[in-house]
């Protein structure tokens, strides 16, 4: 049996090694510290050295193991019973996994919103928003008739200092089922990238 969550050896080792961990962290409430991690995923400043006085690298193999198991189940939309089965898998005890399924079923929506927010974040521009429309395009002052509908897409980007840039791109007919095949071509790529 292997985990649904992560693929190669190396995190199968990690949350094998670790997830079980988690009770050994000195809180008196393993589900508070669960949150604290999740913040940490959603990109919140945590400090687990004034929290818990414990060094982040002591709670380093712990928190990755239960960062992967996050971004794996909520990233690659997995069912609650394949979460549990690989909690099953890790000897997290009964007690810790009802706790860990818990935390991640109510903060889902917000580590979801995450991970798509950073998967568009993949270049040093991502897209804010977009707006399109055709034209039909008559004449120019070069040729007489073109009769020709051009497609027009406005792109709302943003850049990492928050400045805003607008793009605009203008296609004729071919030109735009290039592009739709292009981007056909790339949201292949991105459904299999792996969180």
């Amino acid at each position: 049996m292997s985990y649904h969550s992560v693929k190669n050896p190396k995190d199968e080792k990690l949350l094998t090694e670790h997830l079980k961990r988690i009770s050994e962290v000195k809180t008196e409430d393993p589900q508070k510290f669960l949150h604290h991690v999740i913040d940490q995923i959603c990109e919140k400043k945590i400090s687990f050295t004034d929290i818990y006085g414990f060094q982040t690298s002591q709670l380093s193999d712990i928190v990755a193991a239960f960062t992967k198991l996050s971004k794996g189940y909520i990233g690659k939309g997995l069912s609650d019973e394949q979460l549990l089965n690989d909690l099953e898998l890790a000897s997290v005890p009964k007690g810790l996994a009802k706790i860990i399924y818990k935390v991640l079923s109510a903060r889902k929506a917000e580590i979801e919103k995450v991970l798509k927010l950073n998967s568009v974040k993949i270049g040093k521009l991502w897209l804010k928003d977009f707006d399109w429309r055709i034209n039909h395009v008559v004449s120019s002052s070069e040729l007489s008739e073109i009769n020709e509908p051009i497609f027009s897409l406005f792109l709302y980007l943003v850049d990492p200092n928050n400045q805003e840039k607008e793009v605009v791109l203008e296609m004729a007919k071919k030109e735009l089922e290039e592009f739709i095949d292009s981007l056909t071509k790339s949201k292949q790529v991105l459904q299999n990238l792996q969180f």
